[in-house]
């Protein structure tokens, strides 16, 4: 409009109002202001990656809004770069992986698209601004693959020094964890593990043949995943094969 304006020499409500009149469809404000382009409808297709992502995004990743646009970031540490490029592959996005930190910090690498639609989409999920102490999934609650999303971005699994006891560790706001703790009982229901206050978050520990039935759940026979966390899995599961419980139960 900018350019028809100055070429013309007609000021810029004429240009709207014409271009209205013939049946232009204009860009919303937001989407003018995009440089790069992604895929607005990206989450809402049921899949396995759409459902594991939208669970590093409740862990690991932030939205924001200001005047002109609608953000969605992901950052990780540095180390973890590579799996950025399957989120960005995902959302079929051109925007930049970038890369930075200081000496005193964790060296960081963060991808930021501009969509109001992925917004809206993650909104509809439970992932919202300023989510951290209030974090809670809708519609996702029974999903192995939005759970395994979450452990990757805000989780552990390791096997203990003391005991050798396979565990998965997961910190997060009080209503999320109490619903993964709701999620484990449904193949392990005897599980008694309960939320626990961590500073201004919470977190729960799961250990021994109840974190070997989470690490199976979650971790077996999945198409997407953080690397060094599927590679810790992948040797759980071999060290203690045969002792793996069977997943069991519609929807898991």
């Amino acid at each position: 409009m900018r350019e028809i304006e100055s070429s013309c020499r007609i000021d810029r409500g004429t240009v709207y109002k014409g271009l209205r009149a013939r049946g232009v469809e204009l860009r919303t404000r937001a989407r003018g202001f995009r440089v790069h382009d992604c895929d607005d409808q990206a989450f809402e297709s049921d899949s396995e990656a759409r459902d594991y992502w939208i669970g590093m995004m409740m862990a690991d990743g932030s939205v924001y809004m200001n005047r002109n646009s609608y953000a969605v970031e992901l950052g990780l540490n540095e180390a973890d770069a590579e799996h950025l490029y399957k989120f960005k592959s995902f959302l079929k996005a051109a925007n930049p992986v970038r890369r930075g930190g200081t000496k005193h910090l964790f060296r960081r690498a963060r991808i930021v698209v501009y969509s109001k639609g992925l917004f809206d989409s993650l909104a509809r999920f439970g992932v919202t601004p300023r989510k951290s102490l209030t974090a809670k999934v809708k519609g996702l609650e029974n999903s192995r693959h939005f759970w395994r999303g979450v452990v990757d971005g805000d989780g552990c699994i390791y096997v203990t020094k003391q005991y050798g006891l396979p565990t998965v560790s997961l910190v997060g706001s009080r209503h999320l964890l109490e619903q993964f703790l709701s999620f484990v009982r449904q193949f392990a229901p005897s599980c008694r593990v309960s939320v626990r206050p961590k500073g201004r978050v919470y977190s729960v520990q799961i250990g021994g043949r109840y974190g070997l039935a989470v690490i199976q759940t979650l971790y077996s026979d999945c198409v997407v995943s953080l690397s060094r966390k599927q590679v810790t899995a992948d040797k759980i599961l071999s060290a203690f094969e045969g002792r793996a419980w069977r997943v069991t139960g519609a929807g898991l």
